[in-house]
């Protein structure tokens, strides 16, 4: 249990730091989430960890890193619109 507590800590520390650089990239895009940054950072991690089992699995078929590379901007992106010009 104490394990399990000081992994899921450091994985909410991860986690609001992947959120925050994920907003300050779509914002730089003229870009803002419709859901909340905690859940695209949950999608993008979650992604990743798939990913690289994949790779696991079979890496001549995916080679490292590829998935990634090809998939994850799209995903989110999806998950984005643009920010409203003001005024």
């Amino acid at each position: 249990e104490e394990a399990r507590d000081r992994l899921a800590s450091h994985e909410a520390a991860l986690r609001d730091t992947i959120a925050d650089l994920l907003s300050a990239i779509a914002e730089r895009l003229g870009r803002r989430f419709t859901i909340p940054a905690d859940g695209a950072a949950r999608i993008a991690i979650a992604f990743i960890d798939g990913a690289h089992a994949q790779t696991y699995l079979e890496p001549t078929m995916i080679p490292p890193g590829s998935l990634e590379s090809e998939f994850l901007a799209p995903i989110l992106l999806g998950f984005t619109e643009e920010i409203p010009a003001s005024g």
